[in-house]
């Protein structure tokens, strides 16, 4: 709802705080009219109830005057009594690609930083900035989700971002300021017409405005109906992802019967929840187009951003590293204080252990290592050897995690797959000790991977 020309009322402010219940109320402060507003408005609930006010300064080190607005800033805390904290400049290189983008990650990062549970951090923006958001939204082709906009409130780390004056125009905040006689920063990077949101600010909404002065109020109006669209869907999405993302990072595709555009809805609200940056869409359609038509035995590959995606099978893993079993071979010993539990420690955890103590006398000398090329393993007495490659390929496995997979051995000949495919001479001499094999990978994914080999059974026949 628009304020039309009238003053900010602290008041206001009220019912938001309220629900938070916030421990400590930080101000993005960088002395322009909209932190200046926030900062005045808290300061005055602060002189009539318990709330404790701070105020953080974010030093980009780019203008010219940026040593005089963090002057200006401690100026105006002192004379309002707020304690203020000053970050930056940053202190390593940002991207050059878009440094406006690059130094507001920055810049969040830094307060997310300053945040403990229960703090709440408020910036100034209002209703004509949630109208340039919009706009951008919708020139750059997003669907509800983006045209939400910004938000009232979100996640800060442990604390929460707010954004209380956000049905408030501008007009209102500038009265505001100036009926309390303060003065405010006006940064002249504001005045061009370059970024892209300066120059809707100044050539395109001033034209909306004339022709339908409540551009701003039906823009806000829209971002808060496409935010509830895309609230209401996002639950139902997680319901389904409940049931299609076993663990982090993995993701079953496709699920069977499901429609295309929802399907698409899927990946991409389990792509957010993991935090990824939003993958460009065009790569990310020319993906889907290959998971659609690639035959099983195909692994489509999409990198973004410093994440990859790829397909094996009837899953989707996001990120998963390339795993390698340490070089060398490993020497079974008892573990400490533990009877007859035998591990070999590694970066991938404890490889192979038995809960029984006879096993001692079958585990002596007995080593693990890496797969080889031409690996073979005999399950019969008398039988045909098999290449272990034959059985990982008819594995859940996916190819990235076999590296992984330890061999138990004896003078180089292998007994045992970790501990699902075994010579059948170590698997009757294990069960007549009552005891068994354990393999506890240390990576989650590979340790789920492994149950489903488990619960396969297969064996090389």
């Amino acid at each position: 709802m628009g304020q039309g020309a009238a003053v900010l009322t602290p008041e206001s402010l009220l019912p938001l705080l309220e629900r938070l219940q916030a421990r400590r109320h930080w101000v993005a402060f960088s002395g322009g009219l909209d932190s200046t507003a926030v900062l005045l408005a808290l300061v005055t609930l602060r002189d009539e109830r318990p709330l404790e006010v701070r105020a953080v300064h974010a030093n980009h080190g780019v203008h010219g005057d940026a040593s005089g607005w963090a002057q200006h800033c401690a100026d105006v805390c002192a004379r309002l009594a707020v304690p203020l904290t000053r970050i930056g400049p940053p202190t390593t290189p940002l991207p050059t690609d878009s440094p406006e983008a690059s130094l507001r990650h920055w810049r969040y990062a830094e307060f997310e930083a300053l945040h403990e549970p229960g703090d709440v951090l408020c910036t100034g923006h209002h209703q004509e900035d949630q109208a340039e958001t919009v706009l951008l939204a919708l020139l750059r082709g997003s669907g509800p989700g983006g045209l939400a906009a910004m938000p009232e409130e979100r996640a800060l780390g442990p604390g929460r971002l707010v954004r209380p004056l956000l049905t408030w125009p501008r007009a209102a905040l500038e009265a505001f300021v100036r009926e309390r006689d303060m003065s405010w920063i006006e940064d002249p990077g504001n005045a061009g017409t370059d970024p892209d949101r300066n120059y809707l600010r100044h050539e395109v909404l001033p034209r909306l405005r004339r022709r339908w002065p409540a551009t701003d109020a039906s823009f806000a109006t829209s971002a808060r109906l496409c935010g509830e669209a895309q609230s209401a869907l996002n639950r139902c999405l997680d319901a389904k992802l409940a049931a299609l993302a076993p663990i982090p990072g993995v993701l079953r595709w496709p699920e069977p019967g499901q429609d295309e555009a929802e399907a698409r809805l899927v990946l991409r609200r389990w792509l957010a929840e993991a935090g990824c940056t939003s993958a460009p869409r065009a790569r990310l359609e020319a993906f889907l187009t290959q998971l659609a038509t690639a035959g099983k035995d195909r692994q489509p590959c999409l990198e973004w951003a410093g994440h990859t995606l790829r397909r094996y099978r009837d899953h989707l893993w996001l990120d998963s590293p390339d795993l390698e079993f340490p070089d060398g071979d490993l020497t079974l010993e008892a573990e400490e204080g533990v009877s007859g539990k035998f591990a070999a420690p590694t970066p991938l955890g404890d490889l192979l252990s038995s809960d029984r103590s006879p096993v001692a006398t079958l585990l002596a000398g007995l080593s693990l290592r890496s797969r080889a090329p031409g690996d073979r393993l005999r399950l019969r007495p008398g039988g045909p050897s098999r290449p272990l490659k034959q059985w990982l390929s008819a594995s859940p496995l996916p190819p990235w995690q076999r590296s992984a997979v330890p061999l138990l051995c004896r003078n180089g000949d292998v007994l045992a797959l970790a501990d699902v495919v075994l010579d059948d001479a170590l698997d009757s001499a294990l069960s007549a000790s009552g005891a068994r094999l354990r393999w506890t990978p240390a990576d989650p994914g590979l340790a789920w991977t492994w149950e489903r080999c488990r619960a396969s059974l297969l064996r090389v026949e």
